[in-house]
């Protein structure tokens, strides 16, 4: 997060850059936001997953902040499990 702080405050200056609110999951338990760009693309090596991503409570945090809109920035390998076996299936169309 102290990356993205840096490169915010370089990208905008400090006085814009300090209206953007940087976050961890546990950081916005609570609150919401307007827009919110949620990243989960940690991909740790040797295929253990993403951690927060296993619990279907925490991404549902970070899924939820958003009032108005949200962008997800994904690695999609390691996201799309978790997505496949969360994700309500819909039953075919009947004629």
């Amino acid at each position: 997060m102290k990356n993205l702080r840096k490169r915010f405050d370089a990208a905008l200056g400090l006085e814009r850059s300090r209206k953007i609110d940087i976050n961890s999951i546990d950081g916005f338990q609570g609150r919401e936001k307007d827009v919110c760009i949620f990243s989960v693309v940690r991909a740790p090596a040797h295929g253990r997953g993403l951690g927060f991503v296993a619990d279907a409570r925490r991404i549902n945090v970070g899924l939820t902040r958003a009032r108005q809109g949200i962008t997800l920035v994904h690695f999609s390998a390691q996201l799309e499990p978790f997505l496949t076996q969360n994700t309500p299936q819909t039953p075919p169309n009947e004629p």
